[in-house]
């Protein structure tokens, strides 16, 4: 079995992808963002993008830990499950 520090960073994301798109939070989807995933202190920092800005935050917060511990257990390989920007920015008032 491969190590956490010889996974590429795009086996990480095939690993992982499962768990966060088998996920929602209401109307909700989370989604990997493949590209920003690196090497950080012996973890993969993985970073997940919300369809939208959460509000409130603390579920999603929970959720993002509760897939960080679940892919730690069931695929053996460290990781950080980080937030990452929304995909849809919230649109300012004036």
């Amino acid at each position: 079995m491969m190590t956490t520090d010889e996974l590429m960073p795009q086996d990480v994301a095939i690993r992982v992808n499962p768990y966060v798109t088998g996920k929602s939070l209401g109307d909700i989807s989370l989604h990997v963002d493949d590209a920003r995933i690196h090497l950080r202190n012996g973890y993969r920092r993985v970073p997940v993008r919300p369809s939208r800005e959460p509000d409130p935050l603390f579920p999603y917060y929970e959720m993002l830990a509760d897939i960080e511990d679940e892919v730690q257990e069931k695929e053996g390989i460290r990781v950080t499950i980080a937030s990452g920007d929304p995909l849809e920015e919230k649109s300012g008032t004036s």
